[in-house]
């Protein structure tokens, strides 16, 4: 059950009233000078944050060096696989040229002896 209206015998909360308004005096009684132990604290401190900062910079290096690495294997297990295909069709396609070299070996060989024999049948027919 929430109450409405005036709550009897209640007591006002002025707390908040004096926490807005309450302010310490400035003065230079609460303040402590930095000691020379202090300064170094603070200078080791820095240091182990910088070289923290620096050792994750090279691991993102080391990351990124492995990552290019990986894919370098990769691409040249994919460029060797083509490299042995066209090798392979270079092979096959110098067979065949050799083939038909041939071929054509034989059929200027056919030639010739056709040649030679309409020659000699010139001949005979001439001498008769």
């Amino acid at each position: 059950m929430i109450a409405q209206g005036i709550i009897p015998n209640q007591v006002p909360n002025t707390q908040a009233i004096s926490i807005a308004t309450a302010q310490a005096d400035t003065t230079n009684a609460g303040t402590v000078r930095l000691t020379e132990y202090d300064r170094n604290i603070t200078k080791l401190f820095d240091q182990q944050t910088l070289i923290s900062q620096r050792v994750a910079n090279l691991l993102n290096v080391i990351r990124r060096g492995t990552a290019n690495r990986d894919q370098a294997e990769r691409d040249v297990k994919t460029f060797t696989t083509q490299l042995a295909s066209a090798v392979e069709a270079h092979q096959g396609i110098a067979i065949t040229i050799s083939r038909k070299e041939a071929e054509i070996r034989g059929i200027r060989g056919g030639i010739t002896a056709a040649e030679g024999e309409l020659n000699s049948f010139r001949v005979e027919f001439n001498a008769n």
